[in-house]
């Protein structure tokens, strides 16, 4: 046990970032809790100097027995006499613990056998006693420790790693004012509730979680993404077994937004032989549906349409899709993914490829693009509005990624894209990365190069960058953005392409290759690039005639 006690780095860090969590999830929920759960905190803020660095040192640990010897006698009984800890240690997680050396000795002190692997002579302790050396014990009331950790830092799965790596020097946060007006449950009976939705790993029980308004919490602490995706794996899993009447029964009591799962519910009540409902069902979707979840449910809808000998509603007007076919020599198959040139994936094979003809290309789909529109957008980020920076070392605010994020900043973004128009995107990235460099954002991908950024934000028109910020602002996903952007360069003749000319300046392409085909969501991206001015192009990746296509293994 003397590693508890010798950390690297003061060994107040720990404790003071346990009192300070202690005392934030008093503040915020003290209501919430019984009297014998406010007993209980009053004692653990009771500890001082060692025995409350070491009671932070075990609580901030993977739940597993601890080992008493080491640590001082005077430690030890003060967390006994405060009820924290006890010695009711479950024989197998004693033996879970243990290391294969201890588990040996304990074998050879009762007389079994010491041979096998570390889950064999587990199972062979486990119904015995008294083979073990050692003081065991375990820390109690973990349960309220999460939740006093949860209230603290507004985040259902709490970890206090962010304050130790800031102090480390690994992260930077972003220093603003707190602001209140963060409530959590009304009641008790809505905390329980909440803690149950939390616990439903079952795609049934989320959903009735979720459909009963029980995932609703503030910030990180939400479980509304959580629970629908536990319902969307829950239902396509339902799907693939050929279970549709469960597949069904998840799609139709989904309570978000109809667009979302009306295609896949379609294709359930189509393979039940359901054409009219089905066909119902996609249209309900295109109420709400937005991008290119219109041009899936127009497609299947026109579909159903024909087999129904009846009408389904026209898809918008698309811009057509610049295509160009490039081939590459193909090298042997490696993986489950074709592989080119000298044995790369195709995003690094065309980006080589590129390069030895003078074009300067970047692999990174939405990452260059989301990080500088969260950088034109970041000093937005940390306006002291109420309820959206209750808590330290946010990356954003707790509203970001909705629709709230623009209105309660309505006259800040109109602000913004005012000055876009007048001073451009480069002149506002330059500052931006001047501010915030180094400082964790969200939206902001540290692995993409300033050069890229720089070059990016100078090729696109001001008015492209306008909507960008809009669209990000709104809450809209940046997912299936075109995979390279080609930064500005001298045209070039691509040989053994078509069209063999690339213009000087920017492009941002979508890769295809012989097995893969483009998404709904990638061409509805490169259409709204070239709406905005940017040439986006679709490339098929080839190999040359004389040689076979690769084949995934």
């Amino acid at each position: 046990m003397t590693e508890l006690v010798s950390e690297p780095g003061p060994p107040t860090w720990e404790a003071d970032d346990l009192r300070h969590l202690l005392v934030q999830g008093r503040e915020r929920g003290r209501y919430l809790l019984t009297a014998g759960e406010g007993a209980l905190l009053e004692r653990m803020l009771a500890l001082a100097g060692p025995v409350f660095a070491v009671y932070a040192n075990l609580t901030g640990r993977v739940e597993r027995p601890h080992d008493a010897r080491g640590l001082p006698d005077a430690v030890t009984a003060a967390l006994f006499e405060a009820g924290l800890v006890d010695k009711l240690v479950p024989v197998r997680a004693l033996a879970a613990s243990s290391t294969v050396p201890e588990l040996r000795d304990g074998c050879r002190r009762l007389g079994l056998p010491v041979s096998g692997a570390k889950a064999d002579l587990v199972a062979r302790l486990t119904p015995h006693r008294g083979w073990w050396a050692g003081d065991w014990f375990r820390v109690r009331h973990r349960g309220l420790l999460r939740r006093l950790e949860q209230w603290a830092q507004l985040e259902a799965w709490p970890d206090r790693k962010g304050a130790l790596l800031e102090r480390l020097g690994r992260i930077r946060w972003a220093t603003y004012p707190l602001t209140s007006g963060t409530a959590l449950f009304p009641d008790r009976r809505a905390l329980l509730q909440w803690e149950a939705a939390q616990r439903a790993t079952e795609p049934q029980d989320a959903l009735r979680a979720w459909s009963a308004g029980h995932a609703a919490a503030p910030g990180r602490m939400s479980l509304v993404a959580v629970l629908a995706e536990r319902v969307r794996v829950g239902a396509e899993a339902a799907e693939r077994s050929g279970d549709l009447a469960g597949a069904l029964a998840l799609y139709a009591g989904w309570p978000g937004r109809r667009a979302e799962v009306a295609f896949r519910e379609a294709r359930v009540r189509e393979g039940s032989g359901d054409l009219a409902g089905a066909s119902k069902v996609l249209r309900a979707g295109l109420a709400d549906a937005h991008g290119a979840e219109v041009t899936a449910l127009v497609r299947a809808g026109r579909r159903l349409a024909r087999a129904l000998g009846s009408s389904f509603p026209p898809a918008p007007p698309s811009t057509p899709l610049v295509l160009r076919t490039i081939h590459l020599p193909a090298a042997p198959p490696s993986g489950p993914r074709p592989r080119w040139g000298a044995g790369d994936v195709v995003e690094a094979a065309v980006v080589r490829w590129l390069a030895n003809l003078g074009r300067t290309a970047f692999h990174g789909e939405s990452g260059p693009w989301r990080t500088v529109v969260s950088l034109l957008l970041a000093d937005l980020y940390f306006l002291p509005l109420p309820g959206v920076l209750p808590v330290a070392r946010l990356d954003r605010p707790l509203d970001l990624g909705t629709p709230q994020f623009a209105v309660r900043r309505q006259g800040e973004l109109e602000a913004r894209c005012g000055e876009l128009a007048i001073s451009g995107a480069p002149a506002l990235l330059e500052a931006a990365l001047e501010r915030w460099r180094g400082i964790r954002l969200a939206g902001v991908d540290p692995s993409v190069p300033e050069s890229v950024l720089r070059g990016l934000a100078a090729a696109v028109p001001a008015s492209g960058w306008e909507h960008l910020v809009r669209w990000r602002a709104a809450g809209r996903s940046f997912r299936g953005l075109p995979d390279l952007v080609v930064l500005p360069g001298p045209e070039v003749t691509l040989p053994d392409a078509h069209p063999r000319r690339l213009g000087a300046g920017l492009c941002a392409a979508e890769l295809k290759g012989p097995t893969d085909t483009l998404r709904d969501h990638q061409a509805d991206w490169l259409a709204a690039l070239v709406q905005l001015g940017v040439t986006a192009e679709l490339w098929e990746v080839r190999a040359p005639r004389r040689d076979s296509a690769p084949r995934a293994e």
